[in-house]
This record gives C-alpha cells, structure tokens and sequence, in this order.
C-alpha cells in the first residue's frame, strides 16, 4: 500500500473509538426503523492533506487470505466504503471524518439505499465481516502483542504513529482490555474500548459514538461483567473474545449495582431516540454487513 493510503487510514484515530451491548427485559417487539443521527452536512471536521484521499471501493471479490493479511484499520474502513457509497451515515466520528473528505460521498439522513449495493457488494462486505468477527481471542492477543513489541507485520501497514494508535484502540474494543494511553481518564475512554468505564455513572456523550449494534453489545456487557450466560448466539460469539467474560452458574440479575442499572437505563434512552433497542434479527443482519460501522 502506498503512503497516501496510510496518510489516509493514520489522520483519524484520535477522532473515536469503538464498542458494544446487553439483554434487558424494556419493550418489546420489533423497534421502529432507525434514524442514525449523523453529524450535519457542514459539522467542523479535522484537517486532511492535500488531494484526495484514497478510496477503499473494490469491484472484484477478496479472498479470505487477502483480508487475513489486512489490520482491523483496514479492514472497517474498506467494509464501510462499500456502504459510504450508498450514502450509509456514520455516528462513529473517524468513519464520518473519513467518508467526508471523499468527494462521491453523499449521505443519506436515516440509512444506507441497499438498492445501489452490487451483489459483488454485499459478497465483499460479508466476507470482510466474516474474517473480522472470526478472529479468536488468541488471534486478537497475538496481533496485540506483535503491535506493541513493534512486530506488525508489513501488510498491516501502520507505519505512522497515529495509524498504530487507531490499531491499539480497535483490538482493546475486540479483545475488551484497555491498552490505550493509561494517562487517558476514564470519563473519555469507550466503554467499548474498556469495559471499567462502566464501574462508574455513563454520560449520553459516551454514548454519542457509538451505533445502534454497539448499545446493544454495551447494555450487554453490563450484565456480562457479572457472568451472565446468554441465549443470544451472537452475544455468545461476541462475549467469547473477551479475556475477562466468565459464565457464572449462579449469576442473577440482583448481582446489578445501582450503577449498572443507572447505565442501563441511559443506554437505553439514546437507543430510543434511534429507533429502539436492536433485535438479534437485526444485529443478524448488521453483523454480516454494516458489522458496527455505522
């Protein structure tokens, strides 16, 4: 990959982080369809280089052994150009950032239109997704340890200090472990990033990064801190990565602190004024395509 492509990955890590969320017994039925609240059209946005930045679109299918290669930078930001393109936007602020700077980029007030993805589209975007949620936990550790002895391996191309931090920041959200700068205080760290951000009261602008698929998996987690076993197979599958998740056979919901229930309850409020909490059908869906970009 050339420089500029790397110049283009690196510019926005500092602008997010990523996350996740819980079953609770508040509402019921399907949510009414979701309105993804993006920034607006004129939002101040960083600074870029000059020209254009580089455009992830591809037209023939990857191979598995393709996207092996790529780092968790890469591989969301070619996931989520596939949906860029038809004008998905973004409530994570370095996909919005991104996708802005790119002059094809028009955004769409409420969801992508799935009538312009391409069958290639949607086969590129499942297998990307596919070889992302099928890292196991001793894959994500083993990146993890290459990335901060220095040992990355050329392909993953985060030659610039800003790209790495992006790399540090995606695989603590994977593997639920903080491995960020320790000097960052809690009350700015994603709870997806670092699940003891939820040992303390969230705000709503925790929250504000974070898509209707990662509430879910962040409410979730909540309830999975204290062991909880869950009939959902994709939290099963998401809380397996998690160095810390241990099912407790005695666990019950009185194990929640005033705290955790306080959490519960603005995660929730934010997941109302997006269209209501996310349905296994749903993330079923979201997983194997928008798989949290959005």
């Amino acid at each position: 990959m050339n420089r500029r492509l790397v110049v283009g990955i690196s510019l926005f890590w500092t602008l997010a982080c990523s996350g996740e969320s819980t079953e609770v017994a508040t509402g019921s039925g399907e949510p009414a369809t979701p309105v993804t609240s993006a920034p607006a059209p004129d939002a101040p946005i960083a600074a870029v280089p000059e020209g254009p930045l580089p455009d992830f679109y591809q037209i023939t299918p990857y191979s598995t052994d393709e996207l092996k290669s790529m780092s968790l930078t890469e591989l969301q930001l070619r996931r989520n150009t596939i949906f860029a393109r038809a004008g998905q936007p973004f409530r994570k602020k370095w996909l919005d950032t991104y996708f802005r700077y790119q002059e094809w980029y028009h955004p769409l007030t409420t969801v992508a239109d799935d009538t312009k993805l391409t069958a290639m589209d949607r086969q590129n975007a499942a297998a990307i997704a596919a070889v992302e949620s099928g890292l196991t936990r001793e894959e994500l550790r083993e990146r993890k340890t290459k990335l901060i002895a220095g040992e990355a391996p050329e392909s993953w191309h985060l030659e610039m200090d800003d790209a790495y931090q992006r790399e540090i920041a995606l695989l603590s959200a994977a593997l639920g472990e903080w491995e960020g700068d320790p000097s960052v205080p809690m009350s700015e760290r994603s709870p997806m990033a670092d699940p003891n951000v939820l040992d303390t009261a969230l705000t709503e602008a925790q929250l504000a990064d974070l898509s209707r698929r990662d509430l879910r998996i962040v409410r979730n987690t909540i309830f999975a801190r204290h062991g909880r076993a869950f009939k959902s197979e994709l939290l099963q599958e998401y809380f397996a990565q998690k160095v810390w998740y241990t099912v407790d056979p005695a666990y019950v919901d009185t194990s929640l602190t005033d705290v955790d229930k306080a959490n519960i309850a603005t995660i929730v409020k934010v997941e109302e004024s997006l269209g209501g909490m996310m349905t296994e059908k749903q993330q079923a869906a979201f997983e194997t395509e928008y798989m949290g970009g959005a």
